[in-house]
């Protein structure tokens, strides 16, 4: 018998199109190799554990939620999970998208809502709360990344060292503008913003 208000379970490579509806992430997601993922408005992934979400080289995520029915990736509270993996975008195509998507309850070493390695998204008009790392509470930028950050909210969020929201390394320069960045903390530096080692970031 099958219940259509009940979350579809997933994990694994994923292609085409997802949504809108709830998927309950009971795994590593990623994209299957030379294809692109869809997300549409109206989806809400549910993590069931520490499950990040991987896009790697050859391989493009749009994910375009709407101002009324945004995305969300989240941990699946009605199960006692309060913290989930991250987004990593790993050497991966700078078209990919993320557009009026919440992101909260992620954590990881770095970026716990999002992880820029070698890679180039543009995010827009998406929130991030209650997410934390090491660096970067929110989103972290390493080698070479330089992501478009525009109108998002950046708030509570926690880093355990540098970065509370937003923390940047190793030649990064991400453009940030008309972001509201406020209550985020950092142990050690740069509660809102952090960056070192030739990071030129434009706010």
């Amino acid at each position: 018998y099958y219940h259509q208000d009940l979350p579809i379970h997933i994990s694994g490579p994923q292609s085409g199109t997802l949504g809108p509806g709830e998927y309950l992430v009971t795994g590593d997601l990623s994209i299957v190799d030379g294809a692109s993922l869809t997300i549409e408005p109206g989806t809400t992934f549910l993590f069931d554990g520490a499950y990040d979400f991987i896009v790697s080289s050859n391989r493009t995520l749009i994910a375009q939620g709407t101002e009324t029915d945004s995305i969300k990736f989240m941990p699946n509270a009605a199960n006692g999970v309060t913290m989930r993996g991250n987004l990593m975008f790993d050497n991966s195509s700078d078209d990919d998208i993320l557009e009026h998507c919440l992101i909260t309850g992620g954590n990881a070493g770095n970026g716990g809502g999002i992880h820029c390695l070698f890679s180039s998204p543009t995010i827009s008009h998406c929130t991030f709360e209650g997410n934390t790392s090491w660096y970067g509470g929110a989103i972290c930028c390493t080698n070479n990344s330089n992501p478009s950050i525009t109108s998002c909210t950046i708030s509570g969020n926690y880093s355990e060292d540098d970065g509370g929201g937003i923390c940047c390394f190793n030649d990064s320069n991400p453009s940030i503008s008309d972001c509201t960045i406020n209550d985020n903390f950092a142990q050690d530096s740069g509660g809102g913003v952090f960056c070192q080692d030739n990071c030129n970031v434009l706010i």
